[in-house]
């Protein structure tokens, strides 16, 4: 699945770009000089600046997110993993099997026969066999012999060759034991800045600092425009974050979705990109009401929680501190008895980290799977 992290990471005034930026600049300038206006080669050099701040934000990033990864193979990070309890205790178990008519004795699972032949009451059936591709004794099943709680040992010549087939799990001579080594820290396999959430961050379309991220294939075929004198990012400082621009813009993109869902409800006529159901109360989605009969636009809002006192248009599953901590939202229970009321503990929580980050601290949209 994949889920939504702000990491904040702390990078640097940046008064000139790098020196491979500068010295990428240098070329593309003396190239294009005789033809290009003075105000192409300013253009170029806030590019440099752009590409200079991207690249020391994509390495910020990395370098937290890396403590976290699950393929993580540095031994400085990496744990041993003891299974020889499990190995051993399962090599003493019972699998059922099949014997073939020339002797050869296969799991009841194993392709290709676990896949053409089953097992039910000791006896051997075939599967989707004849024109209805029904359950069937066939000459062919009744030619195979069950054995059922068949032991793994009579299947496995030694513990080494069992741990490997069955499990995937090898014996580390160095440990002496069976196991393999992980990141006790691990939580994603993959990671994109910006991807499904592409459209979070708004800053002025004259802001230097800013981070485009990349925009995931779930997007693709479809752009959200930013207002006018804006543009989306996947990272910027909290300084050049326009909180009350996002803020406006989600409640004037609700506002139109409740009046779409409104006349759906009044009319009929099914708007795009709306597929519930229409009855008697209201709007249906299958799970929820997209719309109440009756409901003015401050219930709808109310409803999807955009009436809340804060500064902040953003909840994510997640939060990378700028020391590196990593605080999941699904951990931040500590009693059965608060799940019943847990968005507003973990919101107050969102609400104070972004409320500790500096000016020239910036803020990352991580879109990353586990």
């Amino acid at each position: 699945m994949h889920f939504m992290t702000l990491a904040a990471v702390e990078i640097p005034e940046i008064n000139e770009y790098g020196e491979n930026a500068r010295m990428e600049a240098e070329v593309i300038n003396k190239e294009q000089d005789r033809q290009t206006p003075i105000k192409g080669k300013q253009d170029r050099e806030e590019a440099g600046l752009r590409d200079e701040f991207y690249r020391m934000v994509h390495d910020a990033v990395a370098e937290k997110m890396q403590e976290y990864y699950e393929g993580d193979t540095d031994p400085g990070r990496t744990k041993f993993c003891d299974c020889t309890e499990r190995i051993v205790e399962g090599y003493e178990g019972t699998v059922d099997c099949l014997k073939l008519p020339q002797g050869t004795i296969v799991l009841d699972f194993e392709s290709p026969y676990g896949n053409r032949f089953v097992i039910r009451d000791g006896k051997v059936f075939e599967a989707d066999a004849g024109p209805v591709h029904q359950l069937r004794r066939t000459k062919r099943a009744k030619r195979i012999r069950a054995l059922t709680g068949y032991p793994l040992k009579k299947i496995y010549p030694d513990i080494y060759r069992f741990s490997v087939e069955w499990f995937g799990i090898e014996y580390i001579e160095k440990e002496n034991a069976f196991g393999y080594y992980a990141n006790p820290n691990g939580i994603w396999d993959w990671y994109e800045i910006g991807g499904r959430w592409p459209y979070l961050l708004l800053v002025r379309d004259t802001c230097r600092e800013y981070f485009a991220g990349q925009i995931s294939w779930t997007w693709s075929g479809e752009t959200v425009d930013p207002p006018k004198g804006y543009r989306w990012t996947s990272g910027a400082r909290m300084k050049n974050i326009e909180w009350q621009a996002m803020w406006d813009w989600h409640r004037a993109r609700l506002q139109e979705r409740f009046g779409e869902l409104e006349g759906f409800f009044r009319t009929g006529e099914r708007p795009r990109n709306i597929y519930g159901k229409r009855i008697e109360d209201g709007i249906w989605d299958g799970k929820s009401y997209m719309y109440r009969r009756g409901e003015s636009l401050e219930d709808y809002l109310k409803r999807e929680d955009w009436l809340r006192e804060s500064r902040y248009p953003l909840c994510p599953h997640d939060l990378l501190d700028k020391e590196g901590g990593w605080h999941e939202s699904d951990n931040r229970l500590s009693g059965p008895e608060e799940k019943e009321d847990c968005k507003e503990p973990w919101k107050a929580r969102v609400e104070n980290f972004l409320d500790s980050l500096a000016d020239d601290d910036v803020l990352v949209i991580v879109d990353y799977h586990r």
